[in-house]
Protein backbone atom coordinates (compact mmCIF):
# COMPACT_ATOMS: atom_id res chain seq x y z
CA UNK A 1 0.00 0.00 0.00
CA UNK A 2 1.23 3.47 -0.86
CA UNK A 3 0.88 6.61 1.23
CA UNK A 4 -1.94 8.49 -0.50
CA UNK A 5 -1.45 11.89 -2.07
CA UNK A 6 -4.45 13.69 -0.52
CA UNK A 7 -5.05 17.44 -0.50
CA UNK A 8 -8.14 17.36 1.72
CA UNK A 9 -7.43 17.62 5.46
CA UNK A 10 -10.66 15.75 6.23
CA UNK A 11 -9.76 12.83 3.94
CA UNK A 12 -6.21 12.77 5.28
CA UNK A 13 -7.49 12.71 8.89
CA UNK A 14 -9.87 9.82 8.04
CA UNK A 15 -6.99 7.92 6.43
CA UNK A 16 -4.62 8.32 9.42
CA UNK A 17 -7.43 7.47 11.88
CA UNK A 18 -7.42 3.97 10.36
CA UNK A 19 -3.73 3.51 9.44
CA UNK A 20 -0.40 3.52 11.25
CA UNK A 21 2.81 5.23 10.13
CA UNK A 22 4.79 2.06 10.76
CA UNK A 23 2.84 0.39 7.93
CA UNK A 24 4.67 2.69 5.52
CA UNK A 25 8.17 2.50 7.02
CA UNK A 26 9.78 1.62 3.67
CA UNK A 27 8.33 4.71 2.00
CA UNK A 28 9.60 7.23 4.54
CA UNK A 29 12.64 9.42 4.07
CA UNK A 30 14.35 11.81 6.42
CA UNK A 31 13.89 15.51 5.72
CA UNK A 32 16.84 17.48 7.03
CA UNK A 33 15.80 21.01 6.08
CA UNK A 34 12.71 22.87 7.31
CA UNK A 35 9.55 22.09 5.39
CA UNK A 36 7.45 24.89 6.87
CA UNK A 37 8.55 28.26 8.11
CA UNK A 38 6.09 29.92 10.45
CA UNK A 39 5.67 33.66 10.52
CA UNK A 40 3.35 33.42 13.50
CA UNK A 41 3.36 31.15 16.51
CA UNK A 42 0.23 29.01 16.69
CA UNK A 43 -0.93 28.22 20.22
CA UNK A 44 -3.18 25.22 20.71
CA UNK A 45 -5.42 25.43 23.74
CA UNK A 46 -7.56 22.53 24.90
CA UNK A 47 -11.27 23.16 25.06
CA UNK A 48 -12.54 23.39 28.66
CA UNK A 49 -12.32 19.93 30.22
CA UNK A 50 -10.58 18.35 27.20
CA UNK A 51 -7.29 17.66 29.02
CA UNK A 52 -9.10 16.06 31.97
CA UNK A 53 -11.32 14.00 29.66
CA UNK A 54 -8.29 12.79 27.68
CA UNK A 55 -6.41 11.86 30.85
CA UNK A 56 -9.44 10.02 32.27
CA UNK A 57 -9.90 8.14 29.01
CA UNK A 58 -6.19 7.39 28.90
CA UNK A 59 -5.93 8.50 25.30
CA UNK A 60 -5.23 11.39 23.02
CA UNK A 61 -8.11 12.58 20.82
CA UNK A 62 -8.17 11.25 17.25
CA UNK A 63 -7.70 13.65 14.34
CA UNK A 64 -11.44 13.61 13.58
CA UNK A 65 -12.28 14.54 17.19
CA UNK A 66 -9.86 17.45 17.08
CA UNK A 67 -11.40 18.63 13.81
CA UNK A 68 -14.93 18.36 15.25
CA UNK A 69 -14.10 20.77 18.07
CA UNK A 70 -12.40 18.66 20.73
CA UNK A 71 -9.52 21.13 20.60
CA UNK A 72 -9.41 24.57 19.11
CA UNK A 73 -6.33 26.07 17.46
CA UNK A 74 -6.09 29.84 17.76
CA UNK A 75 -3.60 32.40 16.60
CA UNK A 76 -2.81 34.61 19.52
CA UNK A 77 0.03 36.99 18.82
CA UNK A 78 -0.87 39.54 21.50
CA UNK A 79 -0.70 37.18 24.49
CA UNK A 80 2.79 36.42 25.74
CA UNK A 81 1.48 34.98 29.03
CA UNK A 82 2.02 31.25 29.47
CA UNK A 83 -1.16 29.17 29.40
CA UNK A 84 -1.87 28.10 33.02
CA UNK A 85 -3.17 24.68 31.93
CA UNK A 86 -0.04 23.98 29.90
CA UNK A 87 2.17 25.13 32.75
CA UNK A 88 0.29 22.86 35.19
CA UNK A 89 0.62 19.87 32.86
CA UNK A 90 4.33 20.53 32.25
CA UNK A 91 5.02 20.09 35.96
CA UNK A 92 4.25 16.36 35.70
CA UNK A 93 6.11 15.68 32.45
CA UNK A 94 9.74 14.59 32.26
CA UNK A 95 10.73 16.73 29.29
CA UNK A 96 14.28 15.34 29.17
CA UNK A 97 12.92 12.22 27.46
CA UNK A 98 10.97 14.36 25.00
CA UNK A 99 14.10 16.36 24.20
CA UNK A 100 16.12 13.17 23.74
CA UNK A 101 13.55 11.76 21.32
CA UNK A 102 13.35 15.00 19.37
CA UNK A 103 17.10 14.73 18.71
CA UNK A 104 16.51 11.42 16.93
CA UNK A 105 15.76 11.17 13.23
CA UNK A 106 12.37 9.88 12.12
CA UNK A 107 14.00 6.60 11.13
CA UNK A 108 15.58 6.22 14.57
CA UNK A 109 12.24 6.93 16.26
CA UNK A 110 10.48 4.38 14.06
CA UNK A 111 13.15 1.79 14.84
CA UNK A 112 12.70 2.50 18.57
CA UNK A 113 8.94 2.11 18.21
CA UNK A 114 9.40 -1.13 16.30
CA UNK A 115 11.70 -2.54 19.01
CA UNK A 116 9.23 -1.49 21.71
CA UNK A 117 6.37 -3.20 19.87
CA UNK A 118 8.43 -6.38 19.47
CA UNK A 119 9.24 -6.40 23.18
CA UNK A 120 5.57 -5.84 24.05
CA UNK A 121 4.52 -8.75 21.82
CA UNK A 122 7.15 -11.01 23.43
CA UNK A 123 5.99 -10.00 26.89
CA UNK A 124 2.35 -10.65 25.95
CA UNK A 125 3.28 -14.08 24.57
CA UNK A 126 5.24 -14.90 27.73
CA UNK A 127 2.25 -13.92 29.86
CA UNK A 128 -0.03 -16.16 27.82
CA UNK A 129 2.45 -19.01 28.20
CA UNK A 130 2.53 -18.61 31.98
CA UNK A 131 -1.26 -18.48 32.19
CA UNK A 132 -1.67 -21.61 30.06
CA UNK A 133 1.00 -23.40 32.15
CA UNK A 134 -0.85 -22.43 35.34
CA UNK A 135 -4.18 -23.73 34.04
CA UNK A 136 -2.59 -27.07 33.09
CA UNK A 137 -1.33 -27.66 36.64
Amino acid sequence: MQIPQIDSIEELARFWDTHDLTDFEGQLEEVVEPVFERETVVRVRPAPGAARAASLAGSIPRASEIREGGLMATRDESSADPDPLIEALKADVDRTLLRQNLKLTVEQRLRQLHEFQKAAMELRAAGRGVRSWQTQK
